[in-house]
């Protein structure tokens, strides 16, 4: 009779360790849970899939874009709630080559942007008519002002910055930056 109460507390002493073992473990099943919902929870709201429909960026079909404000010369950038004539509000993809303060230089077919520290300078082609036949104006602007960038599509073809038409693009219509193009 003895030696079965002794199994019995030897039995005893084990199920504590038994519980806590399974305590554990729910409680990092529901820390894992809870880190999978706050992941996916970030996922969809900082960030996007983006499939280009325009010849805009060479190469490019699909793109990741991660919400961010710090934008960079040569980023690719979501761009939502710029309107320009031609296109109506559509998401738009788009290369930021222009910062507030740099300077634009415009000549009868080509058209300048010159960084203001003279670190960065680019030469880009100037079209008269769309694809469709229409009108393009050159952008009048001789500064990239406050709280803008000016943008451009790898394509010679781009309709973008360089034309009264599509305009500067806010920073508050860039909505992030692209981190994986395919």
């Amino acid at each position: 009779m003895m030696q079965s109460q002794n199994k019995n507390i030897k039995k005893m002493r084990w199920f504590p360790k038994l519980s806590s073992i399974l305590h554990y473990c729910k409680t990092a099943h529901c820390l894992g849970v809870g880190v999978f919902m706050g992941m996916g929870w970030w996922l969809t709201t900082y960030t996007q899939l983006l499939e280009t429909t325009s010849e805009s960026l060479e190469g490019i079909h699909y793109l990741i874009v991660i919400k961010s404000a710090s934008i960079k010369r040569g980023d690719i950038v979501s761009i939502q709630g710029h309107t320009p004539d031609y296109i109506g509000e559509l998401p738009l993809t788009k290369r930021v080559i222009g910062f507030p303060g740099d300077q634009i230089i415009q000549s009868k077919t080509q058209l300048s942007v010159k960084a203001q520290n003279g670190a960065f300078s680019i030469i880009l082609p100037l079209l008269e008519e769309t694809k469709e036949g229409k009108t393009l104006r050159p952008l009048s602007l001789s500064t990239v002002p406050e709280g803008t960038f000016f943008v451009i599509g790898d394509h010679p073809r781009s309709f973008d910055s360089r034309y009264e038409e599509f305009g500067l693009v806010k920073a508050e219509n860039v909505w992030g930056k692209s981190v994986l193009t395919w």
